[in-house]
């Protein structure tokens, strides 16, 4: 039985692929300078989808940079932000991320 099933409506019609535990599935949706790839795959039971923001089909295309994960939890689905993601919106905004170097307990 499937883990995973992924679909794509487009300029042909709708198609539908299958993953399992084994074998994960992997999907992408790309325009010329713009794309995300999900990667469903599971560990240790639990399902986790990583989704990961890229350059495209473009010229420039190349970079890419994890935005998250999606993952199962016994209180149901949650998305967990990638922390270098979070530190580059942070570093953009002009604040530098808290390390544990950083932070201070107050006693």
């Amino acid at each position: 039985m499937a883990q995973f099933r992924g679909t794509v409506q487009g300029g042909r019609g709708e198609a539908a692929r299958l993953g399992h535990k084994s074998t994960g599935l992997s999907t992408t949706c790309r325009g010329w300078s713009i794309g995300v790839d999900a990667y469903a795959s599971t560990t240790d039971d639990i399902d986790c989808i990583a989704v990961v923001l890229n350059e495209g089909n473009g010229y420039n295309a190349g970079r890419s940079m994890t935005l998250g994960y999606a993952l199962e939890t016994p209180a149901g689905p949650v998305f967990q932000p990638s922390t270098a993601l979070v530190e580059q919106i942070l570093r953009a905004h002009g604040v530098e991320p808290l390390t544990p170097a950083t932070v201070q307990v107050a006693a």
